[in-house]
């Protein structure tokens, strides 16, 4: 006997003005893929993404919001598990082409290079959090060869080289 089929339940609702249902609509027909399955689709894409994110110890969140202006992203970063970490910790800010990331006031700090001998600008996690900007820098962001992937991964990079020693 096959298994059964998991019960479906109706669940995701969205309040979107008539031209964006239109245009919705209008594509899946095109398509010929049925609207709910295709916000089906949408939504486990969105899973697998997120929970691969969840999953991570150092958590990293880049958006624009609406009062920013092209170029200029918020990067927000917080540990899964700020428990590890209950004291501030300093990490290096990725030094990277065409970007620039300043830290909040809160959350700077200075870093030690020893190969330069020099103080770097620096983050500073408190509870586990750190929050900031990123910025294309001298060159439009649709140009900027560092994509923001890559500043992700340069930022997860660097505080975990300094997580690992409070393991």
């Amino acid at each position: 006997m096959p298994a059964a089929k998991p019960e479906k339940t109706e669940y995701l609702k969205a309040r979107v003005d008539e031209g964006i249902k239109n245009d919705f609509e209008g594509i899946c027909t095109a398509l010929a893929i049925k609207p709910a399955e295709q916000l089906r689709k949408l939504a486990l894409a969105f899973i697998t993404l997120e929970e691969k994110r969840l999953g991570e110890r150092v958590q990293i969140r880049v958006s624009r919001p609406e009062t920013y202006d092209a170029g200029a992203w918020r990067v927000e970063i917080k540990l899964r598990k700020p428990e590890e970490c209950p004291y501030p910790v300093v990490f290096p800010l990725p030094k990277l082409e065409k970007r620039l990331i300043h830290c909040d006031p809160e959350y700077r700090a200075a870093w030690f290079d020893s190969a330069t001998q020099l103080h770097e600008p620096a983050g500073v996690l408190k509870d586990g959090m750190w929050r900031g900007d990123c910025y294309s820098n001298g060159i439009a962001e649709s140009d900027n060869p560092t994509p923001l992937e890559e500043v992700e991964q340069a930022l997860r990079k660097n505080i975990e080289m300094v997580l690992v020693h409070l393991r």
